[in-house]
């Protein structure tokens, strides 16, 4: 029995005495100034997701219609308070008559490219207790390749520059957004492939959309772009940090 005991005894200190040899080393937790990312570090930074449409006309040795979309992810930064560069990448699809083949394709592609967003006035026309209406002027450029295996590399040029009307609901608490806009303007979108060429006139167009921020950060977007003789179709998420 008292060996027993001694045994029991000897494998308490040897476990106490093994346990600090074993243990982790850890810092506590990290606060904003410590942290490798943290929200005084992420701050002017804006990431989000898109996706648009645009079946467009043009011609080559098949001639017919080209319908191209994008769904990409984007990452920006405000390199001043009125401009903000981003970067973008994901994956797109080109569907259409094949080059210079008879019949159809539809094929997958990666899509990356890169653009800016500018924010040249925005205005108070009208206020009350809970609401502001604004005025606003915005535009945006942005240039994207998507790569294809079998029918080579389409670069695209995209712009606008809208006018906006904005309504802010101050103190908002509830599932209502916070602001509501509604913008109009002119657009252009110049899709360009060596071997196809857009047949002429569609190239510049009008642009219409609504967006809804739901706080100061997060914010959802729509807009449809009409040309000639087709329109594109566009969405928008994006979380500011």
């Amino acid at each position: 029995m008292k060996k027993s005991a001694l045994t029991l005894l000897a494998a308490a200190v040897v476990a106490t005495t093994a346990l600090p040899v074993l243990a982790i080393p850890r810092a506590g937790e990290a606060d904003g100034q410590t942290a490798l990312i943290s929200n005084n570090s992420l701050q002017g930074w804006v990431a989000g997701v898109y996706y648009r449409n645009q079946p467009r006309r043009s011609y080559d040795v098949a001639g017919g219609k080209v319908d191209i979309s994008h769904a990409a992810m984007f990452v920006g930064y405000d390199v001043c308070r009125w401009i903000t560069l981003y970067g973008l990448c994901g994956g797109g699809m080109v569907k259409g008559n094949a080059l210079n083949v008879s019949g159809r394709y539809n094929e997958g592609a990666m899509t990356y490219g890169g653009g800016a967003m500018f924010s040249f006035l925005q205005y108070d026309l009208a206020s009350t207790l809970t609401t502001v209406q604004s005025f606003s002027v915005q535009g945006m450029v942005q240039y994207s390749m998507l790569c294809t295996s079998d029918f080579g590399k389409w670069n695209e040029a995209t712009g606008n520059l809208t006018i906006g009307f904005i309504n802010d609901v101050i103190g908002s608490k509830s599932l209502v957004p916070q602001r509501i806009s509604l913008y109009a303007g002119p657009c252009f979108a110049t899709p360009v492939h060596k071997k196809r060429a857009l047949v002429g006139g569609d190239r510049f167009g009008t642009l219409v959309g609504a967006g809804l921020q739901f706080n100061a950060r997060a914010s959802l977007s729509g807009s449809v772009e009409f040309y000639t003789k087709e329109m594109a179709a566009g969405l928008s998420a994006a979380y500011r940090f």
